[in-house]
């Protein structure tokens, strides 16, 4: 498993969690910081890839020219 932070508008956290509930078993989403747009994503590592190209897909619609993460 790997375990990172992304930052993203805070009103699109939803649209997130939704869309990762469309990818079952891609990711687990926990919010850290709602008023900042924080959040905690737990990846198998197999899917990290996979991840990685649906959110630059959708980097967008969260609110992000570019995604920032932290591991």
């Amino acid at each position: 498993m790997r375990t990172f932070y992304l930052r993203i508008r805070p009103d699109r956290i939803s649209l997130l969690r939704f869309l990762l509930e469309g990818y079952e078993g891609l990711a687990v989403l926990s919010t850290v910081d709602v008023r900042q747009g924080l959040v905690k994503l737990i990846v198998p590592t197999g899917r990290y890839a996979e991840l990685w190209e649906l959110l630059a897909a959708i980097c967008e619609d969260l609110g992000q020219d570019e995604l920032e993460s932290s591991c």
